[in-house]
C-alpha cells in the first residue's frame, strides 16, 4: 500500500507515571508543538477565527526535534517527549475523508480479466476471514461503475 509517512507518538503510561505526568498533558504538548492548538478567537465583524499557536518550524521539523520537546514534571524536572513516548514513523493513509461526522479511508482497486461481481464477492469473503476490526470500526463495500475500468471501493 502506498501511503503517507506518519509520525506516531504512543504515550508509554508507565514512563509518564514515573515522572508524575498524565497522558492528557503529553497529548496536549504534542498537539501544541506539532499540530497547533487554538488558544483564543479573533473576531472580525460577524466571523470568528481560531488563534492557533504551535512551535516554530525549527523545533518541529524532524523526529529528533519533536522527541526533544520538553514537559515540566511536578518535580520541576524537564522531561522530553522521547522519554515519555514510543515514536515511530509508519505508513498511513494518503488522504482521510469525512462523511456523516465520521472519518473514513477509501481503498480502491481495479479489476481486469474477470467480472466485477465475483471479484468483489471473493474480496469480501477473504477480508471477512482475515481482517478483524477494532470496536467502532466498520467496512463498507461499493462499486464505482462510472470509471472505465470499473474499480471497486472499500471504505470505512
Amino acid at each position: 500500500m502506498i501511503g503517507q509517512p506518519n509520525v506516531n507518538l504512543i504515550v508509554d503510561r508507565t514512563k509518564a507515571d514515573r515522572y508524575g505526568i498524565n497522558v492528557a498533558d503529553v497529548q496536549d504538548a504534542v498537539e501544541t508543538a506539532v499540530g497547533g492548538k487554538a488558544v483564543s478567537q479573533i473576531l472580525q465583524a460577524e466571523q470568528r477565527y481560531d488563534l492557533m499557536v504551535r512551535y516554530q518550524e525549527p523545533f518541529r521539523r524532524t523526529i529528533e526535534e519533536i522527541a526533544d520537546v520538553r514537559l515540566l514534571a511536578p518535580s520541576g524536572e524537564r522531561v522530553s517527549l522521547g522519554q515519555l513516548c514510543n515514536i515511530k514513523v509508519e505508513d498511513g493513509a494518503s488522504m482521510i475523508y469525512r462523511e456523516a461526522n465520521s472519518r473514513y479511508i477509501a481503498l480502491k482497486y481495479s479489476v481486469r480479466g474477470r467480472d466485477l461481481g465475483s471479484t468483489v464477492e471473493e474480496a469480501i469473503r477473504k477480508v471477512n476471514q482475515k481482517v478483524k476490526l477494532p470496536p467502532a470500526y466498520s467496512l463498507d463495500w461499493a462499486a464505482n461503475t462510472r470509471a472505465p475500468s470499473g474499480p471497486t471501493n472499500a471504505s470505512r
